[in-house]
Protein backbone atom coordinates (compact mmCIF):
# COMPACT_ATOMS: atom_id res chain seq x y z
CA UNK A 1 0.00 0.00 0.00
CA UNK A 2 1.19 3.45 -0.46
CA UNK A 3 0.56 4.94 2.73
CA UNK A 4 3.22 1.96 4.53
CA UNK A 5 5.90 4.29 3.97
CA UNK A 6 5.62 7.64 4.77
CA UNK A 7 7.21 10.61 3.27
CA UNK A 8 6.69 12.92 5.55
CA UNK A 9 6.79 16.74 5.00
CA UNK A 10 8.14 19.46 7.57
CA UNK A 11 6.27 21.94 6.69
CA UNK A 12 2.77 23.98 7.68
CA UNK A 13 3.42 24.47 11.28
CA UNK A 14 0.29 26.06 13.21
CA UNK A 15 -1.92 26.54 15.85
CA UNK A 16 -5.76 26.77 15.05
CA UNK A 17 -7.65 28.93 17.45
CA UNK A 18 -11.19 28.24 17.97
CA UNK A 19 -13.66 30.86 18.11
CA UNK A 20 -15.21 31.68 22.11
CA UNK A 21 -18.41 30.35 21.66
CA UNK A 22 -17.25 27.29 20.43
CA UNK A 23 -15.99 24.44 22.62
CA UNK A 24 -11.94 24.09 23.45
CA UNK A 25 -9.98 21.96 20.73
CA UNK A 26 -6.63 20.40 20.95
CA UNK A 27 -4.12 22.48 19.56
CA UNK A 28 -2.69 21.05 16.85
CA UNK A 29 0.33 20.55 14.79
CA UNK A 30 0.12 19.93 11.12
CA UNK A 31 2.46 18.04 9.40
CA UNK A 32 0.43 15.82 6.03
CA UNK A 33 2.03 12.98 4.68
CA UNK A 34 2.18 13.99 0.70
CA UNK A 35 -0.74 10.90 0.26
CA UNK A 36 -2.83 12.38 3.13
CA UNK A 37 -2.93 15.22 1.97
CA UNK A 38 -3.81 14.31 -1.69
CA UNK A 39 -6.65 12.16 -0.81
CA UNK A 40 -8.25 15.25 1.44
CA UNK A 41 -7.62 17.31 -1.28
CA UNK A 42 -9.98 14.91 -3.61
CA UNK A 43 -12.77 14.40 -0.69
CA UNK A 44 -12.69 18.31 -0.71
CA UNK A 45 -12.92 18.46 -4.05
CA UNK A 46 -15.86 15.66 -4.70
CA UNK A 47 -17.90 18.12 -2.20
CA UNK A 48 -18.67 20.55 -5.02
CA UNK A 49 -19.25 18.14 -7.75
CA UNK A 50 -22.94 17.50 -9.16
CA UNK A 51 -23.54 14.17 -9.20
CA UNK A 52 -27.11 12.16 -10.17
CA UNK A 53 -28.37 11.41 -6.76
CA UNK A 54 -30.48 8.59 -8.08
CA UNK A 55 -28.31 7.18 -10.57
CA UNK A 56 -26.41 4.96 -8.44
CA UNK A 57 -26.41 2.24 -11.04
CA UNK A 58 -23.68 4.05 -13.45
CA UNK A 59 -22.18 5.91 -10.85
CA UNK A 60 -21.25 2.03 -9.55
CA UNK A 61 -20.45 1.00 -12.98
CA UNK A 62 -18.02 4.02 -14.18
CA UNK A 63 -16.13 3.28 -10.49
CA UNK A 64 -15.89 -0.31 -11.58
CA UNK A 65 -14.48 0.70 -15.51
CA UNK A 66 -11.94 2.74 -13.52
CA UNK A 67 -10.57 -0.35 -12.20
CA UNK A 68 -7.82 -2.65 -13.68
CA UNK A 69 -8.71 -6.67 -13.48
CA UNK A 70 -6.81 -7.06 -10.18
CA UNK A 71 -8.75 -4.46 -8.52
CA UNK A 72 -11.89 -5.17 -10.08
CA UNK A 73 -11.08 -8.66 -8.49
CA UNK A 74 -10.76 -7.13 -5.02
CA UNK A 75 -13.78 -5.15 -5.10
CA UNK A 76 -16.92 -6.72 -6.97
CA UNK A 77 -18.30 -9.92 -4.94
CA UNK A 78 -21.79 -12.21 -4.72
CA UNK A 79 -24.21 -10.69 -2.75
CA UNK A 80 -24.25 -13.54 0.33
CA UNK A 81 -25.37 -12.97 3.33
CA UNK A 82 -21.43 -13.92 4.75
CA UNK A 83 -20.04 -10.73 2.16
CA UNK A 84 -23.12 -8.74 3.39
CA UNK A 85 -22.07 -9.06 6.84
CA UNK A 86 -18.84 -8.88 7.23
CA UNK A 87 -17.54 -5.21 8.43
CA UNK A 88 -16.54 -3.75 11.18
CA UNK A 89 -15.37 -0.15 13.18
CA UNK A 90 -12.08 -1.14 13.74
CA UNK A 91 -9.11 0.38 12.11
CA UNK A 92 -9.17 -1.31 8.56
CA UNK A 93 -7.17 -3.69 7.19
CA UNK A 94 -7.42 -6.31 4.37
CA UNK A 95 -8.58 -8.76 7.15
CA UNK A 96 -11.00 -7.50 8.10
CA UNK A 97 -12.83 -6.25 5.35
CA UNK A 98 -14.66 -6.67 1.90
CA UNK A 99 -13.38 -4.39 -1.11
CA UNK A 100 -9.70 -2.53 -1.49
CA UNK A 101 -8.36 0.61 0.22
CA UNK A 102 -8.70 4.10 -1.50
CA UNK A 103 -5.00 4.58 -1.16
CA UNK A 104 -4.24 1.46 -2.98
CA UNK A 105 -5.93 3.32 -6.03
CA UNK A 106 -5.33 5.66 -8.97
CA UNK A 107 -6.68 9.43 -8.24
CA UNK A 108 -9.47 8.23 -11.18
CA UNK A 109 -10.75 5.75 -8.96
CA UNK A 110 -11.05 7.54 -5.92
CA UNK A 111 -12.66 10.27 -7.43
CA UNK A 112 -15.13 7.74 -9.26
CA UNK A 113 -15.65 5.87 -5.58
CA UNK A 114 -16.55 9.40 -3.92
CA UNK A 115 -18.94 9.94 -6.66
CA UNK A 116 -20.56 6.39 -6.11
CA UNK A 117 -20.83 6.90 -2.29
CA UNK A 118 -22.34 10.93 -2.82
CA UNK A 119 -24.82 9.54 -5.18
CA UNK A 120 -25.59 6.62 -2.39
CA UNK A 121 -25.75 9.19 0.33
CA UNK A 122 -27.83 12.71 1.24
CA UNK A 123 -25.77 15.78 1.28
CA UNK A 124 -25.86 15.57 5.14
CA UNK A 125 -24.95 11.72 4.71
CA UNK A 126 -22.12 12.15 2.56
CA UNK A 127 -20.65 15.13 5.02
CA UNK A 128 -20.81 12.91 7.75
CA UNK A 129 -18.54 9.92 5.59
CA UNK A 130 -16.33 12.83 4.85
CA UNK A 131 -15.44 14.48 8.39
CA UNK A 132 -15.16 11.10 9.89
CA UNK A 133 -12.48 10.48 7.20
CA UNK A 134 -10.64 13.83 8.42
CA UNK A 135 -11.12 12.83 11.91
CA UNK A 136 -8.63 9.72 10.65
CA UNK A 137 -6.70 12.22 9.02
CA UNK A 138 -6.02 14.70 12.07
CA UNK A 139 -5.10 11.19 14.25
CA UNK A 140 -2.81 10.03 11.73
CA UNK A 141 -1.24 13.91 11.56
CA UNK A 142 -1.16 14.43 14.74
CA UNK A 143 -0.21 11.73 16.73
CA UNK A 144 1.89 9.47 13.78
CA UNK A 145 -1.04 6.73 13.90
CA UNK A 146 -0.53 4.86 10.88
CA UNK A 147 -3.90 2.49 11.70
CA UNK A 148 -5.55 5.21 11.09
CA UNK A 149 -5.68 6.82 7.87
CA UNK A 150 -8.37 8.48 5.25
CA UNK A 151 -6.44 6.29 2.56
CA UNK A 152 -7.16 3.31 4.55
CA UNK A 153 -10.95 3.33 4.25
CA UNK A 154 -12.35 0.77 2.21
CA UNK A 155 -15.15 0.13 -0.77
CA UNK A 156 -17.04 -3.44 -1.71
CA UNK A 157 -19.78 -3.73 -3.70
CA UNK A 158 -21.67 -6.87 -3.58
CA UNK A 159 -23.73 -8.30 -6.64
CA UNK A 160 -24.22 -6.60 -10.15
CA UNK A 161 -25.45 -2.72 -10.30
CA UNK A 162 -28.77 -3.34 -11.70
CA UNK A 163 -32.25 -1.30 -11.62
CA UNK A 164 -34.37 -4.05 -10.63
CA UNK A 165 -32.12 -6.85 -8.85
CA UNK A 166 -30.95 -6.36 -5.54
CA UNK A 167 -26.54 -5.14 -5.15
CA UNK A 168 -24.83 -4.05 -2.09
CA UNK A 169 -22.27 -0.66 -1.46
CA UNK A 170 -19.83 -1.03 1.53
CA UNK A 171 -17.74 1.53 2.40
CA UNK A 172 -15.61 1.58 5.60
CA UNK A 173 -13.27 2.16 7.84
CA UNK A 174 -12.05 3.31 11.04
CA UNK A 175 -15.68 4.47 12.86
CA UNK A 176 -17.39 4.05 9.65
CA UNK A 177 -19.95 1.88 8.16
CA UNK A 178 -22.56 2.18 5.42
CA UNK A 179 -23.89 -0.71 4.29
CA UNK A 180 -26.42 0.47 1.35
CA UNK A 181 -28.15 -2.10 -0.09
CA UNK A 182 -30.40 -1.06 -3.60
CA UNK A 183 -33.43 -2.92 -4.78
CA UNK A 184 -33.78 -4.71 -1.46
CA UNK A 185 -37.15 -5.87 0.10
CA UNK A 186 -37.36 -3.11 2.17
CA UNK A 187 -35.78 0.80 1.55
CA UNK A 188 -32.81 0.79 3.66
CA UNK A 189 -29.68 2.22 4.79
CA UNK A 190 -28.53 0.20 7.54
CA UNK A 191 -26.36 -1.63 9.51
CA UNK A 192 -24.95 2.00 9.45
CA UNK A 193 -22.06 2.72 12.30
CA UNK A 194 -20.67 6.37 12.92
CA UNK A 195 -17.96 7.42 15.64
CA UNK A 196 -15.75 9.99 15.88
CA UNK A 197 -12.76 10.64 17.97
CA UNK A 198 -11.98 13.06 18.87
CA UNK A 199 -15.12 15.13 19.09
CA UNK A 200 -13.83 18.31 17.63
CA UNK A 201 -10.89 18.96 15.39
CA UNK A 202 -9.12 21.21 12.71
CA UNK A 203 -6.99 20.67 10.23
CA UNK A 204 -4.83 22.72 8.33
CA UNK A 205 -7.73 24.61 6.56
CA UNK A 206 -8.39 26.24 9.49
CA UNK A 207 -12.19 24.50 9.87
CA UNK A 208 -13.22 23.16 13.16
CA UNK A 209 -14.88 19.43 12.27
CA UNK A 210 -17.33 18.41 14.35
CA UNK A 211 -19.21 15.18 12.64
CA UNK A 212 -21.68 13.74 14.43
CA UNK A 213 -22.50 16.34 16.47
CA UNK A 214 -25.91 17.28 15.58
CA UNK A 215 -26.58 13.41 16.93
CA UNK A 216 -24.97 13.82 19.66
CA UNK A 217 -26.60 17.15 20.78
CA UNK A 218 -30.42 15.13 19.65
CA UNK A 219 -29.52 12.31 22.14
CA UNK A 220 -28.38 15.16 24.95
CA UNK A 221 -31.55 17.29 24.31
CA UNK A 222 -34.04 14.11 24.34
CA UNK A 223 -32.09 12.80 27.68
CA UNK A 224 -31.84 16.40 29.42
CA UNK A 225 -35.67 17.03 28.91
CA UNK A 226 -36.63 13.87 31.20
CA UNK A 227 -37.64 15.04 34.84
CA UNK A 228 -36.45 12.75 37.92
CA UNK A 229 -38.89 10.16 38.05
CA UNK A 230 -38.37 9.62 33.78
CA UNK A 231 -35.03 9.27 34.09
CA UNK A 232 -35.81 6.51 37.09
CA UNK A 233 -37.84 4.57 34.92
CA UNK A 234 -35.66 4.82 31.75
CA UNK A 235 -32.71 4.17 33.38
CA UNK A 236 -30.59 0.76 32.65
CA UNK A 237 -28.66 -1.03 36.08
CA UNK A 238 -26.21 -2.34 33.87
CA UNK A 239 -23.10 -0.37 32.36
CA UNK A 240 -22.08 -0.38 28.79
CA UNK A 241 -18.57 -0.17 27.56
CA UNK A 242 -19.72 0.02 23.86
CA UNK A 243 -22.63 -0.58 21.69
CA UNK A 244 -24.31 -3.34 21.92
CA UNK A 245 -25.46 -4.59 18.37
CA UNK A 246 -22.45 -3.25 16.40
CA UNK A 247 -20.65 -5.64 13.76
CA UNK A 248 -20.99 -9.51 14.19
CA UNK A 249 -24.09 -8.85 16.59
CA UNK A 250 -27.10 -8.67 13.46
CA UNK A 251 -30.31 -9.75 14.77
CA UNK A 252 -28.58 -10.02 18.82
CA UNK A 253 -31.45 -7.55 19.77
CA UNK A 254 -31.70 -7.62 23.69
CA UNK A 255 -34.73 -7.17 25.95
CA UNK A 256 -36.97 -3.75 25.53
CA UNK A 257 -36.27 -1.43 28.92
CA UNK A 258 -36.62 2.25 29.33
CA UNK A 259 -39.72 4.44 29.37
CA UNK A 260 -41.85 4.14 26.52
CA UNK A 261 -42.40 7.56 24.02
CA UNK A 262 -46.23 7.26 24.83
CA UNK A 263 -45.25 8.03 28.51
CA UNK A 264 -43.77 11.35 27.61
CA UNK A 265 -44.73 14.85 27.20
CA UNK A 266 -45.27 16.24 23.24
CA UNK A 267 -42.27 18.16 23.53
CA UNK A 268 -40.04 14.97 24.99
CA UNK A 269 -41.69 13.37 21.81
CA UNK A 270 -40.84 16.04 19.15
CA UNK A 271 -37.01 15.60 20.91
CA UNK A 272 -37.55 11.95 20.47
CA UNK A 273 -38.09 12.20 16.61
CA UNK A 274 -35.53 14.90 16.00
CA UNK A 275 -32.73 12.49 17.81
CA UNK A 276 -33.52 9.78 15.34
CA UNK A 277 -33.84 12.03 12.52
CA UNK A 278 -30.63 12.89 12.74
CA UNK A 279 -29.23 9.71 11.80
CA UNK A 280 -32.00 9.14 9.32
CA UNK A 281 -30.94 12.12 7.36
CA UNK A 282 -27.95 9.99 6.32
CA UNK A 283 -30.45 8.24 3.43
CA UNK A 284 -31.41 9.50 0.08
CA UNK A 285 -34.50 11.54 0.24
CA UNK A 286 -36.74 8.78 -0.71
CA UNK A 287 -35.56 6.16 1.53
CA UNK A 288 -35.63 8.46 3.83
CA UNK A 289 -39.47 9.65 3.64
CA UNK A 290 -40.12 5.34 3.94
CA UNK A 291 -38.26 5.16 7.11
CA UNK A 292 -39.38 7.91 8.54
CA UNK A 293 -42.92 6.87 7.82
CA UNK A 294 -42.69 3.49 9.08
CA UNK A 295 -40.51 4.77 12.39
CA UNK A 296 -43.34 7.58 12.93
CA UNK A 297 -46.13 5.76 12.64
CA UNK A 298 -48.37 6.06 15.26
CA UNK A 299 -48.26 2.16 16.22
CA UNK A 300 -44.33 2.33 15.82
CA UNK A 301 -43.99 4.97 18.07
CA UNK A 302 -46.31 3.50 20.76
CA UNK A 303 -43.76 0.60 21.04
CA UNK A 304 -40.71 2.95 21.35
CA UNK A 305 -39.00 3.39 24.39
CA UNK A 306 -35.47 5.33 25.33
CA UNK A 307 -33.15 4.28 27.60
CA UNK A 308 -29.91 5.42 29.63
CA UNK A 309 -26.91 4.72 31.41
CA UNK A 310 -23.67 5.35 33.41
CA UNK A 311 -24.94 9.19 33.09
CA UNK A 312 -27.67 11.25 31.08
CA UNK A 313 -24.40 13.87 30.24
CA UNK A 314 -22.88 11.82 26.90
CA UNK A 315 -20.03 14.32 27.25
CA UNK A 316 -19.39 12.07 30.48
CA UNK A 317 -17.42 8.91 29.89
CA UNK A 318 -19.29 5.48 30.59
CA UNK A 319 -22.32 7.76 29.26
CA UNK A 320 -24.77 5.59 27.16
CA UNK A 321 -28.14 6.17 25.16
CA UNK A 322 -30.53 4.05 23.69
CA UNK A 323 -33.72 4.36 21.35
CA UNK A 324 -35.58 1.06 20.81
CA UNK A 325 -38.43 0.98 18.21
CA UNK A 326 -39.97 -2.10 16.73
CA UNK A 327 -37.73 -1.48 13.97
CA UNK A 328 -35.30 1.39 14.52
CA UNK A 329 -32.46 0.68 16.61
CA UNK A 330 -29.73 3.54 17.53
CA UNK A 331 -27.06 3.66 20.69
CA UNK A 332 -24.54 5.92 21.56
CA UNK A 333 -21.81 5.14 23.84
CA UNK A 334 -19.08 7.73 25.03
CA UNK A 335 -15.77 6.01 25.66
CA UNK A 336 -12.67 7.56 26.84
CA UNK A 337 -10.41 9.10 24.57
CA UNK A 338 -7.66 6.74 23.51
CA UNK A 339 -5.59 9.81 22.42
CA UNK A 340 -7.33 12.81 24.17
CA UNK A 341 -8.87 11.86 27.50
CA UNK A 342 -10.35 15.57 27.40
CA UNK A 343 -11.68 14.91 24.04
CA UNK A 344 -15.25 12.65 23.95
CA UNK A 345 -14.83 9.30 22.03
CA UNK A 346 -18.28 8.09 20.58
CA UNK A 347 -19.26 5.30 18.92
CA UNK A 348 -22.89 5.11 17.23
CA UNK A 349 -24.96 2.20 15.95
CA UNK A 350 -28.22 2.87 13.78
CA UNK A 351 -29.92 -0.40 12.70
CA UNK A 352 -33.06 -1.36 11.51
CA UNK A 353 -34.87 -4.53 13.12
CA UNK A 354 -36.67 -5.31 9.56
CA UNK A 355 -34.16 -3.57 6.95
CA UNK A 356 -30.89 -4.11 7.86
CA UNK A 357 -29.63 -5.22 4.48
CA UNK A 358 -32.46 -4.26 2.49
CA UNK A 359 -34.10 -7.00 4.01
CA UNK A 360 -33.02 -9.42 1.64
CA UNK A 361 -31.37 -11.70 4.28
Amino acid sequence: MRKIKLLWLAVLLMVVAVPADTEATVPITKAQSEETASMLEWINESLHEEVEQEDQVSLAENFLNSLNDEEREAVHHELTEENATTWTNLPATYENRNGIALGDLSEESVREALKLMKGALSKEGYETLTEIMKADAFQHTEYNDEALDPELYFIAILGSPSDKDPWMVQFSGHHLAENLVFNGKEASATPQFTGVEPREFSLWDNVTYRPIVERINGVDDMLQSLDREQLETAEIEEAFGDVLVGPGEDGDYPETVGIPYADLGNEQQTLVQNAIETWINDAPEQTKNELLNAYFSDEALKNTHIAWSGSTDVNETGAYARIDGPRVWIEVSSREGDSHPDNPHYHTIWRDKVADYGGVF
